[in-house]
């Protein structure tokens, strides 16, 4: 015959056990670091994107300035 399953055990109604002092500190300490972290990190992406903005800008601008250059070169007529 198979064995019955014993219930689980019940948990108290109390609050849950609080943690010593120095680990409660060492988990602040390591949040704000995690903080400050996250605020630079999204500081850096925003800076990348205003930098590949900023490169393609300058792509486009070279690319009307290298067509012109060859437009004066060659008087608006290509080489034959």
């Amino acid at each position: 015959m198979p064995k019955e399953k014993e219930p689980p055990p019940k948990l108290s109604g109390g609050p849950p056990p609080a943690l010593p002092p120095h680990r409660s500190e060492a988990i602040a300490s390591l949040t704000a670091k995690a903080r400050t972290l996250q605020a630079e990190w999204e500081t850096n992406v925003f800076r990348a994107d205003a930098i590949q903005h900023r490169q393609n800008a300058i792509r486009n601008e070279l690319a009307v300035i290298n067509k012109q250059v060859l437009e004066h070169a060659w008087d608006g007529q290509p080489p034959t």
